[in-house]
């Protein structure tokens, strides 16, 4: 394998464990989604055209169907891929985008119920975890982003 190949293969790894902290012992997917709305929260506060939010969006969930197959191989929902938190959380903060007020309260609310969501696996969430197939792995977070995002939006407008 020559140095450029193996550069490119460590860049993989390297986001597809959320910045290694999918190899942390204890809560990955909680550790990488915190780092995931370190990563998108100055994209809310610059109030990202929501056009483009969504093309980043359908791109990082893209992306992260190339890059289990890339990095994780055959291996079944890999407890250290954490890109799908990235995702997920990056998908509930999208009516953030919208918000006005306390930006730290909706943001801690929203990776709340979005952790919440991706551990309890409610309904169809958790019939599409129990399936083998790599865009299974992308979808259960993908839709506890969606699932959180709508409930976030009603509390909003109850308040």
């Amino acid at each position: 394998m020559n140095m450029k190949n193996k550069l490119s293969d460590q860049l993989l790894e390297f986001l597809a464990t959320g910045f290694y902290s999918g190899l942390v012992p204890y809560a990955p997917g909680t550790l990488a989604s915190l780092l995931a709305c370190i990563v998108v929260l100055p994209l809310i506060y610059i109030s990202l055209n929501p056009f483009l939010y969504i093309i980043f969006l359908f791109l990082s969930f893209n992306f992260g169907l190339f890059l289990y197959k890339r990095t994780m191989g055959e291996e079944k929902d890999a407890k250290r891929f954490v890109w799908d938190e990235f995702v997920g959380i990056w998908i509930s903060f999208f009516p953030l985008m919208f918000f006005m007020g306390n930006l730290f309260l909706w943001s801690v609310s929203t990776f709340l119920i979005f952790r919440f969501f991706d551990i309890v696996k409610p309904g169809f969430i958790g019939r599409i975890d129990k399936r083998d197939e790599v865009w299974a792995v992308m979808l259960d977070d993908a839709l506890s982003g969606l699932l959180t995002a709508l409930i976030i939006t009603i509390i909003y407008l109850l308040v």
